[in-house]
């Protein structure tokens, strides 16, 4: 068992602000380069998520039947971790944001060769909840990832769910599963310090009663708190339930960062140490 602080140096700023912070080891601890070594090379790189969910592998759950039961990811990204990985169009807030309501069809790939065309008259009155729990950090207009949302994954939910119920499915799953709370409520906050992957896990799984999906995405080696997936299955019977997601893995570090600040890519990297995780 490794003990003492694990240090790890590179360049993060915020402003005009420059962190830093002094570690120190244990006696008996590894040496700081055969633990950088462990932690970042053995544990390996990140996995990142697919923009298009048609990659599905053999650990995806398929539907319960043709048009009687859709599997869906709810993927909600943290912003500040959005920005630091891609250049953002509006300022990323500490929170947790809808980013994809993904079905699986009953084959296990999306079917998008049928189904209706967006129509955002059809979801007017969720525009002001959408604004701002669905945004589009990385482009002006929201309304445009919102079609996109749908003609690429939404109308695999078609006939259980409607273009409005879609969204409005989504919304309300959100808001039942606050994730920004149960992770509080695990004294896991997002204070720029790092926690073991399992914890967040294990914190998600005691508040919802099923197992998420964690995952991570790297800003120069750094392991960032990128996306959390929760999984429902949708049936015409019993309506949407939370089910275990199945055992895919989406971060191959063992602890990651959860930042509050932006560092990258709008602003340079100053300083920032990784200290023991929680």
């Amino acid at each position: 068992v490794l003990k003492g602080w694990f240090p790890l140096h590179i360049i993060r700023g915020f402003a005009s602000r420059i962190l830093s912070i002094q570690v120190k080891f244990h006696p008996n601890c590894p040496t700081p380069m055969l633990i950088l070594f462990l932690i970042f090379q053995l544990l390996g790189r990140t996995v990142t998520c697919q923009d298009d969910i048609a990659s599905y592998n053999s650990s995806q759950p398929v539907s319960e039947g043709s048009g009687n039961s859709v599997f869906f990811y709810l993927v909600q990204q943290w912003q500040i971790s959005l920005c630091n990985l891609k250049p953002c169009q509006k300022p990323a807030t500490p929170t947790f944001s809808i980013y994809g309501f993904w079905p699986a069809c009953s084959s296990g790939i999306p079917n998008r060769k049928t189904g209706t065309t967006f129509d955002p008259s059809k979801i007017s009155d969720l525009k002001n909840e959408l604004d701002k729990e669905w945004p589009s950090l990385e482009e002006e207009e929201n309304e445009k990832m919102w079609k996109k949302e749908w003609e690429r994954h939404g109308i695999c939910s078609e006939p259980l769910l409607t273009q409005h119920a879609f969204f409005e499915t989504a919304l309300k799953l959100k808001q039942t599963y606050d994730l920004f709370n149960i992770l509080a409520n695990r004294a896991i906050f997002p204070f720029g310090e790092v926690y073991v992957l399992e914890n967040i896990s294990d914190a998600i799984k005691a508040a919802t009663g099923h197992t998420p999906q964690v995952e991570c995405k790297s800003y120069k080696r750094i392991p960032l708190l990128s996306n959390i997936f929760l999984c429902f299955q949708y049936t015409a019977t019993s309506s949407i339930h939370i089910v275990d997601c199945p055992l895919v893995t989406r971060c191959k570090f063992q602890a990651v960062l959860f930042p509050f600040d932006i560092f990258g890519p709008s602003y340079n990297l100053k300083s920032t140490t990784l200290s023991n995780p929680h």
